[in-house]
């Protein structure tokens, strides 16, 4: 299986294409929805997409690790961060 990055420019393209709308719709469409699934997971939700699956916010302890290039041993900071879950049907297709 090769590795593709697929782009945002893509998305709009490909969704443009199935649904015969004009790519400007689909594009401030796009960037609405991906505005307001960044601020819901900024804000603590979760955002669960029906077919895709579950985004949200979790809290990451510090923690000793090491420097690969020197193996310096080293503390990495408390952080949060984003985790996405896929859908059952997601897991299925893969």
């Amino acid at each position: 299986m090769t590795r593709k990055n697929f782009t945002k420019k893509e998305l709009i393209h490909n969704v443009a294409e199935a649904t015969g709308l004009k790519k400007k719709d689909v594009a401030a469409v796009i960037d609405a929805t991906f505005a307001e699934v960044g601020s819901a997971v900024v804000a603590g939700d979760l955002v669960r997409m029906s077919g895709l699956g579950t985004l949200g916010m979790v809290h990451k302890e510090a923690r000793k690790g090491h420097n690969p290039r020197t193996g310096e041993t080293m503390t990495i900071p408390a952080h949060n961060t984003v985790k996405f879950k896929a859908s059952k049907d997601v897991k299925a297709r893969i």
